[in-house]
């Protein structure tokens, strides 16, 4: 993931370090869907090279995602 962020055109090398802190954050692991989404949301307004960043299990599950864009707009969400 690291090097996929670092070979975006216009996005900051501190990306790294912010996948880090999303990736270490102990609160994800203790939420439900619903707080993961909105944590999501947060750091994908706060941190603007994210256009989307999806939360698995470690079986690579589905768990969440943002739901709104950096701009705080809603996606549209499709469901199974």
């Amino acid at each position: 993931l690291s090097t996929q962020l670092r070979s975006r055109p216009g996005c900051s090398t501190s990306s790294h370090f912010e996948v880090q802190k999303i990736a270490n954050n102990s609160i994800l692991f203790a939420s439900t869907p619903e707080q993961i989404n909105r944590q999501l949301n947060t750091y994908v307004h706060l941190q603007k090279d994210f256009d989307l960043i999806i939360f698995t299990d470690p079986n690579g599950n589905y768990v969440a995602s943002n739901t709104m864009d950096s701009n705080n707009s809603q996606y549209q969400t499709l469901t199974p």
